[in-house]
């Protein structure tokens, strides 16, 4: 437990003692009581701030083999100014199934930070989740975690056809697996959930409840239906926008039923929710241009006093306290007070429970601040262009110049709508601009339909008040540490006190290393310089005297979130909104200066021949090359990622096969059996005793084994038992148990070798296999630790490219790549070896020099990226970049952040 959390735990200890002392005195003791919970709730924001993270992208969406830039922002938002705390940022990059499979450490500096992710690894198309955290986001819900989806396209047939986007979607018998988090909300086609205002009805109090009606994907429908109330009487509703609706409801003992019709003409009953019989409602009217109003109403049976406050980035904005004997009342908060964005409002009781909460939404006054930007001159094909940005003062942004006819995803919201907005609420939002782009009632009323529905508590006023108990479990990282605690491997063996050496070096000779002593729980900590990329680590413990002594060091490293469940609109493409600079084309595009196309001009180099070969020392890294697997698979797993994971968290090592299944739900099977992947020794009893066995009519044997010659297993089957004595790599080329995948047969390749096929249908034998290509004499891993990376691909032939087998292929088996190491150095005692991330090297983007070199085919989507730049005092930029060689229009994104912390986005 930190320290500040005993002395927020210790004022919410004195307040509650104040209250019961005091409690005979009526409701003057309980009304201190509210106050002192409201002062709580400044004093936890004012210890434990939170910070809200925002990536700015060079690009809607991207093909296969490009690279993704982005610009990251992190956010105080006690202050509402770029964060002074956190130093490093965590992007992530996620495949359609949920596996983190990219991880950037991006260094930030003022909260602000750049880097890039190259796309050119990626085993398919599909849509991708990007995520942002800090470290210290964790000690809350990880759902406030930057989140977006950006689709990948596959890579164009034809260099610069972009005008024919695909993505792979796998048929059922190909589908991939998740390991998202599900929604565990049953549906039907047509689903209704309820939201009534403050989150509760009370049985004779008059309260709005919102409404949101979706298909059995999620979908939001619009629909017209009929509110039966108890007596029979009905009345109309119907949503207002994008499946969402509100109505007037009073509530008795028998709950109301609202009827819909779907369209195919079904009609669905739901029952709304039950109804307190005592108890507070709170109404809120967040459409007044001016005031936001709050009504309360309660019943007679509960009169206790109730502290109404207002919440808006942790700070406290506003706060009244309504006395017990208020049956009725009205408070109002003038929106020129209020901070822009979105705000909450609670009702508390003495005892620190809420009674009712809701959010509302305030649209910045003025509007969002924007960037202007105006081109000057026109395009041509590898020509300069130059274009004049305008906007706030000392104002720092990110821009993105594209080419307008490579533009093949439409925005899903900016900087502004993230920050005011998207990451304040729950779940997906459509086109969240819409509720910015104006402040007229339609939008007021849009935007607190929202609240109603989507509204999320990202503050828990229940822990800011000292009701509810907060642990905060992660730590601010002001810059790189390395931290963990040991394991014992011998019971009796200390953990406090124990010496561990930590050695860093890479490659170019660069290293540092130190010395920490473990604490009597065996924690350690290290804070490191700045420095990047990856290096190779040695952790060394030993005793207080320096000898050697075994321990599992544990690294305090993999905190990062399960993957979130989706919304299905987040895996669509989005329309284009907005406006286009206006740039005009030379008349005569295709033609550059001397009348010679692009395409004409392009030097190519001939194919040269070399007459001789250098010899390779050492052929198989080149023969073992992961390509291989990758070329047609569409899942990967990092096998040297996960060991190392495991052994961060100080657990044993499980077995490679156990540890496949228990990560793709798709395998199934006995692993146990497959721990009878083992080579055979020439001339060993093992061998002989195979050879021993009889096949039976059908030539099927339960446990059969690989032979480089085949003819010679054919002999054997028409001798019955007179078996040539021949040299034999290992035993099950053809196992009819062990592991299928989806119910098929699975072809398992080893380091690029053919090695066996499980739970092989039994209408194959022995005599089918026509030919073994590439055959392996390796074992095949124990331990997960033996393995660097798995593939799985569903290709129907990439099997056939290692062995072939008659009848196989209608059984349509999946094929399973295994890389292993090779070595397994002996380890020493007390050494364990790993390696340590520093911040992500910042790459820089590219752009060609037309000035000084030739004029050639560019076929550039993203003509310029810039992740700062920063408006003089006259709030004016200058933009400089060279055309590719085909764009006629170009889209520019621009994003960045004010001195005092507000957005700036271009329109």
């Amino acid at each position: 437990m930190s320290r500040v959390y005993i002395k927020v735990l210790a004022v919410a200890l004195f307040l509650a003692a104040a209250s019961a002392g005091r409690a005979s005195g009526g409701g003057a003791g309980l009304a201190d009581s509210l106050r002192g919970r409201v002062g709580n709730i400044g004093v936890f924001n004012r210890l434990f701030p939170q910070e809200k993270a925002y990536l700015h992208f060079d690009n809607t969406g991207y093909f296969r083999g490009e690279t993704m830039w982005f610009s990251a922002y992190v956010v105080r938002t006690d202050r509402g100014l770029l964060s002074d705390m956190s130093r490093v940022l965590y992007v992530e990059l996620l495949d359609p199934t949920g596996e983190v499979i990219e991880t950037r450490k991006v260094r930030l500096d003022g909260g602000r930070g750049s880097g890039s992710i190259k796309l050119d690894r990626l085993l398919t198309s599909g849509f991708y989740e990007v995520r942002a955290y800090t470290r210290y986001m964790l000690n809350w819900d990880s759902g406030w975690a930057f989140s977006r989806f950006l689709p990948v396209f596959d890579a164009p047939k034809e260099p610069g056809d972009y005008g024919h986007p695909s993505i792979a979607v796998p048929d059922h018998r190909k589908r991939l697996p998740s390991v998202r988090q599900e929604d565990s909300v049953g549906r039907s086609a047509l689903n209704v959930d309820f939201y009534p205002e403050g989150g509760r009805l009370v049985a004779g109090l008059g309260s709005r409840v919102a409404f949101a009606v979706t298909d059995g994907s999620g979908r939001p429908i619009d629909a017209v239906g009929t509110l039966v109330l108890p007596g029979g009487r009905h009345v109309s509703v119907h949503t207002l926008r994008e499946g969402r609706g509100v109505f007037d409801y009073t509530p008795s003992a028998e709950p109301a039923t609202l009827l819909l019709t779907d369209g195919k003409g079904a009609r669905h009953r739901f029952t709304l929710p039950a109804a307190d019989a005592e108890g507070c409602v709170m109404s809120v009217d967040a459409v007044d241009s001016d005031y936001v109003y709050v009504d309360i109403r309660r019943t007679s049976g509960f009169a206790v006093p109730l502290a109404l406050v207002l919440v808006n980035g942790g700070n406290v904005e506003g706060n009244d306290i309504i006395g017990g004997g208020e049956q009725a009342a009205r408070r109002r908060f003038p929106k020129a007070d209020m901070s822009p964005g979105v705000s909450q409002l609670a009702l508390l009781r003495p005892d620190g429970r809420i009674v009712a909460e809701r959010m509302v939404f305030v649209h910045p006054r003025g509007g969002v601040d924007t960037v202007s930007v105006n081109a000057v001159g026109a395009l041509s094909p590898c020509g300069k262009l130059r274009l004049e940005a305008r906007t706030v003062p000392g104002a720092t942004f990110s821009v993105s110049v594209r080419d307008a006819a490579g533009d093949v995803n439409g925005s899903a919201g900016d900087a502004a709508t993230w920050l005011l907005l998207t990451s304040d609420l729950r779940g997906y939002i459509h086109r969240p601009e819409y509720y910015l782009e104006s402040d007229d009632e339609a939008h007021r009323r849009a935007a607190d339909l929202l609240m109603m529905v989507q509204g999320w508590r990202r503050y828990d006023i229940s822990q800011m008040d000292g009701t509810a108990r907060f642990e905060r479990r992660h730590p601010i990282e002001d810059g790189l540490y390395l931290y963990g605690s040991l394991h014992r491997v011998k019971r009796k063996d200390p953990l406090g006190g124990v010496r561990l050496t930590a050695t860093l070096y890479k490659r170019d000779g660069s290293n540092m290393g130190g010395v920490a002593v473990t604490d009597s729980s065996g924690r350690y900590a290290f804070r490191l310089p700045d420095c990047e990329g990856e290096w190779a680590m040695l952790l060394n413990t030993a005793t207080a005297k320096g000898k050697p002594r075994d321990y599992r060091v544990a690294i305090d490293r993999n905190f990062s979130p399960a993957a979130r469940a989706l919304s299905p609109q987040e895996m669509e493409r989005h329309e284009h909104v907005g406006r286009r600079p206006n740039v005009q084309a030379v008349r005569d595009f295709r033609m550059l200066a001397g009348g010679l196309s692009i395409d004409e001009r392009v030097h190519t180099l001939k194919e040269v021949k070399v007459k001789g070969r250098r010899p390779f020392d050492n052929a198989r890294p080149a023969w073992e090359n992961q390509q291989r697997g990758a070329f047609k698979s569409y899942l990967r797993y990092d096998c040297n990622k996960a060991a190392d994971e495991i052994y961060d968290r100080g657990e044993e090592m499980p077995g490679f096969m156990a540890w496949l299944a228990g990560k793709n739900s798709f395998f199934s099977g006995s692993t146990d059996d497959m721990d009878a992947l083992k080579p055979v020794l020439e001339g060993s009893e093992q061998m002989m005793s195979v050879l021993e066995e009889d096949f039976d009519e059908k030539n099927k044997v339960p446990v059969s084994f690989l032979a480089e010659n085949k003819e010679a297993y054919i002999k054997a089957d028409q001798e019955r038992g007179k078996y040539d004595e021949i040299a034999i790599g290992h035993v099950l080329t053809l196992q009819r148990i062990g592991m299928s995948y989806k119910k098929r047969p699975v072809v398992w390749i080893l380091n690029n070798n053919f090695y066996c096929i499980s739970d092989a249908p039994a209408s194959i034998s022995l005599r089918d296999i026509m030919d073994i290509y590439y055959s392996s004499s390796e074992m095949m891993p124990i331990k997960l630790d033996e393995v660097k990376s798995v593939f799985i691909s569903e290709d129907d032939d990439i099997w056939k490219h290692y062995v072939r087998v008659s009848g196989l292929e209608g059984y349509s088996p999946v094929t399973v790549f295994v890389y292993s190491h090779h070595v397994f150095p002996q380890g020493a005692t007390g050494l364990r070896r790993t390696f340590y991330d520093g911040y992500s090297r910042v790459e820089t983007f590219s752009m060609p020099d037309y000035s000084v070199m030739p004029k050639e085919a560019d076929h550039r989507r993203t003509l310029y990226w810039n992740p700062e730049v920063k408006a003089d005092s006259s709030g004016r930029a200058t933009i400089e970049l060279y055309n590719n060689s085909s764009c006629r229009s170009i889209v520019v994104s621009a994003e960045g952040m004010t001195p005092d912390g507000r957005a700036v986005v271009y329109k």
